[in-house]
């Protein structure tokens, strides 16, 4: 692996996982002069955010490309001690041996998930209420992101207990207990799937996005709840550049 590949994995890592690094230290946000359209000047490692296979995008059903993709395995462990914190970014769910899922034939480990409100990706142009990234490394460094898009109408035990209980104070931890993620998956996990970015700073293109085709349901309080939290914590779609999307 190249010098400049590995400092990308570890600039991406340091945001994906929450660690120390320019992007906890350069100020961003989602409007104003700090917002999406001006990240790749804010900082020299931000200089992918100009890239040209960045994510989230808009997925055209119709222009989806049909392909022998090998199924999404799922084994993420069914009770994991919890803890839900404010990102000043975000809605961020931690905790210690999450399990692992096979993607594309390749074994990741899972290390958070986080919401976002509302979806990052959309469908023919349509954005859901929220959306759920599971973030996965590989023992390579790699990172892999299964995305589930969330809608209002039912009840779901993770985002509630999650929105129930986040507070405003940034960096601030508050135990969940034992919670299984595996409840906020479908039934179906028949996804799309393409290479693309992480969607915040330093927006570095080494994410194997899976994007899961049906919503899961979550109330519409705790949707409410969110978007009181954070009224806006979506990057806009971007152009396709040299994304391509598989089905």
């Amino acid at each position: 692996m190249s010098h400049f590949k590995k400092l990308a994995i570890a600039a991406a890592l340091s945001v994906a996982f929450g660690t120390a690094a320019v992007a906890s230290e350069v100020k961003w946000s989602y409007e104003g002069e700090t917002g999406p359209e001006h990240w790749a000047s804010l900082h020299e490692n931000f200089a992918s955010c100009a890239g040209d296979q960045q994510s989230p995008i808009d997925i055209q059903p119709s222009s989806v490309v049909d392909a022998e993709l090998l199924p999404l395995e799922i084994n993420w462990n069914e009770s994991v001690d919890l803890h839900v914190a404010n990102t000043g970014h975000g809605v961020q769910d931690n905790g210690a041996d999450f399990g692992t899922a096979t993607i594309n034939g390749k074994p990741y480990t899972l290390k958070q998930f986080h919401f976002h409100h509302p979806s990052e990706h959309t469908i023919d142009g349509k954005h859901f209420p929220a959306e759920a990234h599971f973030v996965h490394q590989a023992s390579d460094g790699s990172l892999a992101v299964i995305a589930v898009l969330l809608e209002g109408g039912g009840e779901n035990t993770v985002f509630s207990d999650s929105l129930s209980n986040v507070t405003d104070t940034v960096g601030e931890d508050v135990m969940l207990g034992n919670e299984d993620p595996r409840d906020l998956l479908p039934d179906d996990l028949s996804f799309y799937t393409y290479r693309g970015s992480l969607t915040t700073p330093p927006c570095s293109e080494i994410v194997d996005w899976v994007i899961i085709k049906t919503p899961m349901e979550v109330s519409d309080k705790n949707i409410e709840a969110f978007a009181k939290l954070y009224s806006n914590d979506a990057r806009p779609t971007q152009n396709l550049g040299r994304c391509y999307v598989l089905q």
